[in-house]
């Protein structure tokens, strides 16, 4: 079987840092369901996770892709959704306010339908809306800590992402298969002229 249409594991795993605990992932494949797409069996996403997905992964990325955001609209479009079970969830998980701005920037980009729990009561100024420094950070850092709860979860988060190599290091310099532990070295180099650059352009910009 294929594992889903979503790879929100893997996703999970890259983006927060493996921060996502064990009984969240099994709450959401317990609600997953096996259907056949393009011929191939797969599990697929509940709607209210898929939802979930769509809208955190909008925020996370902020208006840097309206990818995200024309998913979203089209998802809701699509038939009606519980909204009470995807309200109840996200607050549970703390990602209300990330729901909200997603559809808060899908209501004024495309005029999406927002139910009344996620009407946001200072939506974002137009002139924001399609700025990628508005929310995006390096990597969605910024964002994904303020999906983590405990201090704990922050911290291994920012350890990973501080420590751990990640593909774009190997794109950034090809190293030969016996050199590939100096990544671990090259990594914390990397991602703090990374962060430092960001930082700079995002002050340009504000200035």
């Amino acid at each position: 079987d294929a594992m889903c249409t979503y790879p929100l594991e893997l996703h999970c795993g890259l983006v927060w840092g493996g921060a996502l605990e064990r009984d969240l992932l099994e709450k959401l494949w317990s609600e997953a369901s096996r259907e056949t797409i393009y011929g191939v069996p797969a599990f697929t996403l509940s709607p209210d996770w898929e939802f979930l997905y769509l809208a955190t992964h909008a925020a996370r990325h902020g208006q840097d892709s309206l990818k995200w955001f024309i998913d979203l609209d089209r998802f809701c479009s699509r038939g009606p959704l519980d909204w009470a079970s995807i309200k109840q969830k996200a607050q549970g998980l703390g990602w209300e306010d990330a729901v909200r701005e997603s559809l808060s920037a899908c209501a004024q980009l495309l005029g999406t339908s927002v139910d009344p729990a996620f009407v946001s009561a200072t939506p974002p100024h137009r002139s924001r809306l399609l700025d990628p420094a508005g929310q995006e950070v390096p990597g969605g850092m910024f964002f994904s800590l303020r999906l983590l709860k405990t201090p704990a979860q922050k911290l291994r988060f920012l350890a990973i992402r501080f420590l751990v190599p990640t593909p774009a290091d190997a794109r950034f310099l090809a190293l030969p298969s016996s050199l590939t532990f100096l990544y671990y070295f090259l990594r914390p180099f990397r991602f703090a002229a990374i962060s430092t650059w960001w930082f700079l352009q995002a002050g340009v910009k504000r200035l």
